[in-house]
């Protein structure tokens, strides 16, 4: 998967940001910039954040996106007619101690869905809306044992584990938190079972 469309801006407080866009198809080494809205990007949840019992919270980022070239326009037109899981999306919060790329800290992550772009045939410039969601709607159902004599996915490594790998966005780059999660997993049990 290669890095293909990226966006740097400042929200209404002055803020930093970094939008980076994701290609499974894609095996290029060129990026192409794009614009965004006003607002940046808008993210929302899908349940009671206050609620105790809820512990499954799925998010979604709402993009203003600029088509302004085709560039812009490629990325809609393969959104409209590509498969679900082609394109993630990265969203980092600019250090303003170092405003690079390299020193931005993970904000979101997540699917850019291909049924929920919205599309208007119409001249440059015009804002799309681009929509992402997170994956954690897929951890609802998992099932998990709370019995301390249970074994593989009944334990919490493996539950864990189990869950990370139904979360897509999480495969996006190699130092990504799956990574350090096995990690601490590794060094705190033994290597067998939780991968």
């Amino acid at each position: 998967m290669a890095l293909k469309h990226t966006c740097e801006f400042e929200d209404i407080n002055g803020d930093g940001w970094f939008i980076q866009i994701y290609d499974e198809d894609y095996g290029g080494a060129t990026t192409f910039e794009f614009s965004v809205g006003s607002v940046g990007f808008e993210l929302t949840w899908e349940g009671d954040i206050n609620n105790r019992t809820e512990p499954i919270i799925p998010s979604r980022v709402t993009i203003p996106f600029m088509v302004q070239n085709g560039n812009d326009e490629s990325l809609i037109d393969n959104l409209a007619t590509g498969y679900e899981g082609r394109y993630f999306i990265e969203i980092y919060y600019r250090d303003p101690s170092t405003p690079v790329i390299g020193a931005a800290h993970l904000f979101w992550r997540g699917i850019l869905l291909p049924d929920l772009t919205e599309f208007e045939d119409a001249y440059y410039p015009q804002e799309v809306s681009l929509t992402a969601v997170d994956d954690l709607a897929n951890l609802q159902n998992v099932p998990y044992s709370f019995s301390p004599e249970a074994t593989g996915y009944g334990k919490i490594k493996g539950h864990i584990a189990n869950a990370l790998n139904l979360l897509r966005p999480w495969t996006i780059t190699a130092d990504a938190h799956r990574y350090t999660f096995a990690d601490y997993l590794r060094v705190k049990y033994d290597a067998t079972n939780y991968t």
